[in-house]
């Protein structure tokens, strides 16, 4: 019981840990975007595809029946993939559908349960977002790195978790990738700083 509680506070706090990653990672496509084409265009559905993501990491909110929550999951990651495209934030490597592959391969150990497929979903969303941030162009090859090994370790934390749920130390992993993911954010964001023009930058 003890165990499960403190699983439940560290899951807690990493779903806190990945709601900045998300406004960060938004943050960022927004200044993309304004130095690119001189406004803010798609870059909010980023910030309302990682809402929909937030979601699969709330277990009283999966708790719930209906399909509406489903849909939202699935919704979530499609708008995030579509902006990140269009964006230039982001794009298809061999590395990042291996990483897909790792997450939707846990559902092996889920038994097809509809909502933990929805929650693969989330996991995609978190896959992407982490990508933008490793291959962008203009990332130093430091935090590109540190970017890389967030996601790679975030999708073995989704496999393993599927395999052998509420282990403390499994969540100590979730924890852990998306401090890393935070951290390469915040360096970003002082990269952006000092390489993109002022205006662009006053929303930091």
């Amino acid at each position: 019981m003890v165990e499960m509680n403190v699983y439940s506070g560290a899951m807690a706090f990493g779903g806190l840990l990945s709601l900045a990653d998300i406004i960060l990672t938004w943050n960022l496509a927004r200044i993309v975007e304004k130095v690119r084409i001189g406004r803010e265009k798609l870059s909010w559905l980023i910030l309302l595809g990682g809402l929909i993501t937030a979601i699969g990491f709330i277990p009283p909110v999966l708790s719930e029946e209906g399909q509406l929550i489903v849909w939202a999951l699935i919704l979530g990651p499609v708008l995030i993939g579509y902006v990140l495209s269009e964006s230039g934030l982001v794009r298809t490597t061999l590395e990042m559908l291996l990483q897909v592959a790792v997450v939707v391969f846990s559902l092996v150990f889920k038994g097809g349960d509809y909502l933990a497929t929805a929650q693969i979903f989330s996991a995609v969303s978190v896959i992407l977002l982490m990508n933008a941030v490793a291959f962008y162009i203009n990332s130093p090859s430091r935090v590109s790195w540190i970017s890389r090994a967030a996601a790679w370790l975030f999708a073995f934390f989704i496999l393993l978790n599927a395999w052998k749920h509420g282990t403390i130390y499994l969540s100590c992993l979730y924890l852990f990738s998306q401090l890393l993911w935070l951290y390469a954010l915040v360096k970003l964001h002082f990269v952006a700083r000092q390489r993109l023009p002022r205006n662009a930058q006053e929303g930091l």
